[in-house]
């Protein structure tokens, strides 16, 4: 990057979503973060006004109404220990004929393909850049149970060959990685999503016990099954990390604000 202008720069005035030209010109916006500029029409709108603008794609689920007129795409859905489809559950309010938003998976080809028709649609008018909404896919989903379908196991078994220790294997009692199917194992423990739930970080080859918080317990099972959502995983690790640095913080300052505030009732100074 040296010698290049930066994409964003510290005093880029931005908007979350596209908006109508008065609003922008009201706070001098530069830039459009979450998308709302997929056609040619709309980036030359916004280039007109001299911003920067974006498409926008997800990676959660094809939506009710997609999954409903084609029922091809149900086939790439994130799938639970019991083979049994995920509703993404902050989408319960999204039905189509009864048919509701399925967390779609990452690692399934259907799905994928999914995926690069939505950036071609997304870019097809020149945007500056591409906002990828939900971009932790199946990684997300593994904290709800997700990840055992087909397509996440042979991602598992590979991303194993490169990375578990002879111990963890033997731990896990796996003696032929080419045949290893790690729902046969998850199923000693658990039979349903909701028992899984309750007892994945006991699970061997999860290692959240040792090497995650237990809060991404079921994200370390996805880390470990595919290696596309390693980073992924990483960054929730250390999201994970300053939200409890920054609990544990204020806890403590807000502990020595009561003592002192109990100490001034008192009659007693205040601390400097």
């Amino acid at each position: 990057m040296s010698g290049k202008q930066p994409v964003l720069k510290h005093s880029e005035i931005v908007f979350m979503y596209a908006a109508d030209d008065e609003a922008y010109k009201a706070y001098g916006t530069t830039f459009v973060g979450w998308g709302g500029a997929h056609t040619k029409e709309e980036v030359q709108r916004h280039h007109g006004l001299g911003i920067r603008c974006t498409g926008s794609m997800w990676c959660l689920t094809a939506g009710p109404e997609l999954l409903h007129k084609n029922p091809e795409l149900q086939k790439g859905v994130a799938l639970d220990i019991e083979s049994k489809p995920i509703m993404v559950p902050w989408l319960f309010d999204q039905v189509y004929e009864g048919m509701r938003a399925l967390w779609g998976c990452t690692n399934n080809p259907i799905f994928r393909e999914l995926c690069r028709r939505r950036v071609r649609e997304a870019m097809a008018g020149g945007a500056d850049g591409l906002h990828v909404d939900d971009h932790a896919g199946s990684a997300a989903a593994a904290m709800h149970g997700g990840g055992f379908c087909d397509y996440c196991m042979a991602g598992f078994r590979e991303y194993l060959k490169d990375n578990a220790s002879a111990a963890d294997l033997r731990a896990a009692g796996v003696k032929d990685l080419d045949t290893f199917d790690y729902r046969t194992l998850v199923r000693k423990y658990a039979k349903t999503r909701q028992e899984y739930m309750k007892v994945q970080n006991r699970i061997p080859l999860t290692f959240s016990t040792t090497r995650l918080p237990p809060t991404f317990g079921s994200s370390a099972a996805s880390h470990r099954r595919s290696p596309d959502t390693r980073s992924c995983c990483r960054q929730m690790r250390a999201c994970h990390f300053r939200t409890k640095t920054m609990s544990w913080t204020a806890s403590r300052t807000q502990s020595a604000k009561s003592r002192s505030s109990r100490s001034w009732a008192r009659g007693e100074s205040q601390p400097r």
